[in-house]
């Protein structure tokens, strides 16, 4: 079986260490192109989660599902330069019926690909056997509870064994097919009406055959209880963070905003995932031939983009953290619940709200010159003719890796 990054062009390394450089130098990325995509198949869900602004329907996105006609253009013209893509953010994807067929597509233009679920919905065993055969990397699965008490107070409408069934026969076809598949990753979030459920949940789980489970902070519905455990108090979390930036008083610029794009499945393009209304779009891709429109890489290095990369220049950066710090979402606005719905055209950036997220991806970069490194090495000892291409594409990620900046206080 070939390795998703085998024939993955030069330039989508030459183009990682050159946007890496312009984050350094704090300077636009005029030619550069994003090297993480976030393109969720739709923009609504079957849930109603308290903190999220889809669930509460209190959000300024327009209701959209994407057409797989209009996806394979975007990576026609994106997927040179990609190494990853989530296929979530606001929405529920497997809503989506061709899902399986994105993620088939981009896995073939040599992308790792993401899915977030809550899998709380009736899925065909045909619809299961696509998705898992579709090149998916990894499918995270949001179970909150070992009851179906514990789980649903938050996911409202969700129906735990129907997750769980679901589950299974994820896990049934992995294993059925010899472990080909994606990794089927459990995340727990954790409230005080769930946290005395973790250890049941987790034994589940593994009872099911998935291949992790974790139980992580979440952001909270407002006037909601933290839990009583503080390793899963987002609160005190975020609160370190901010503090370490306020101490320092200094912040790298965003890596969303040279390492990534966001395109909703309406097309409008927004600057991260924190963005709940469409009137924090940065523009709109047109992905259809032959229709005059902007393409992803013209928004991409548009007036919006400069203007919010200008945040962090360094004559701008003490504003910018004045203004930014004291109102940030510290996890007990839920996901940016303040922010839903907004109808005013005010620069997201320049009032950003999750400030510790600035170095999401960094973290990724060095991932991928690990992973890339230990691929050339692999090819060398087999004596594989492909070990001298690897080692240079090791390098060049090994580059952007030393150059991309990273500030003590963020969060990869």
């Amino acid at each position: 079986m070939s390795w998703v990054y085998d024939g993955k062009s030069l330039k989508a390394f030459t183009n990682a260490l050159y946007v890496s450089a312009m984050r350094r130098l704090r300077r636009n990325p005029d030619h550069g192109h994003p090297f993480v995509l976030y393109c969720e198949p739709t923009s609504f869900c079957n849930l109603r989660c308290p903190a999220c602004p889809t669930g509460t329907r209190r959000s300024g996105l327009e209701r959209a599902s994407r057409d797989l006609a209009g996806f394979k253009t975007l990576l026609d013209e994106a997927g040179d330069y990609l190494f990853s893509l989530y296929f979530y953010n606001w929405g529920e994807p497997l809503l989506h019926p061709e899902l399986p067929e994105m993620v088939a597509h981009a896995h073939g233009k040599g992308i790792l690909c993401y899915v977030s679920s809550n899998l709380s919905m009736p899925l065909s065993d045909d619809y299961c056997r696509r998705l898992m055969a579709s090149g998916l990397f990894q499918l995270k699965v949001g179970v909150d509870g070992a009851t179906q008490e514990g789980h649903a107070a938050y996911r409202v409408g969700s129906n735990l064994e129907t997750v769980k069934d679901n589950l299974r026969r994820l896990v049934a076809i992995k294993r059925a097919s010899g472990g080909q598949g994606p990794r089927i990753n459990v995340r727990f979030h954790v409230f005080a009406h769930n946290e005395h459920e973790i250890a049941r949940c987790a034994e589940d789980m593994r009872a099911i055959g998935v291949d992790s489970f974790a139980a992580s902070p979440s952001d909270l519905p407002p006037g909601s209880e933290p839990p009583a455990d503080p390793r899963y108090r987002k609160s005190e979390q975020t609160a370190r963070q901010l503090a370490a930036l306020r101490e320092r008083g200094d912040a790298a610029p965003c890596s969303w905003l040279y390492d990534a794009a966001v395109v909703n499945p309406n097309w409008s393009v927004f600057p991260c995932c924190s963005a709940p209304s469409e009137s924090f779009s940065f523009g709109r891709v047109t992905p259809v031939p032959g229709r005059a429109g902007s393409s992803l890489a013209e928004v991409w290095r548009n007036g919006s983009y400069r203007r919010a990369r200008a945040c962090f220049r360094a004559e701008n950066l003490p504003g910018w953290l004045e203004r930014v710090l004291p109102g940030a979402n510290d996890g007990t606005d839920g996901m940016c619940l303040s922010r839903a719905g907004a109808r005013d055209a005010a620069l997201l950036c320049e009032h950003c709200p999750t400030p510790y997220i600035l170095e999401r991806f960094s973290g990724d970069v060095v991932r991928l010159s690990r992973i890339f490194w230990n691929r050339a090495v692999k090819y060398l000892r087999e004596g594989d003719p492909r070990m001298g291409g690897m080692f240079v594409r090791a390098a060049l990620l090994g580059l952007a890796r030393c150059i991309a900046p990273r500030i003590p206080g963020n969060k990869d």
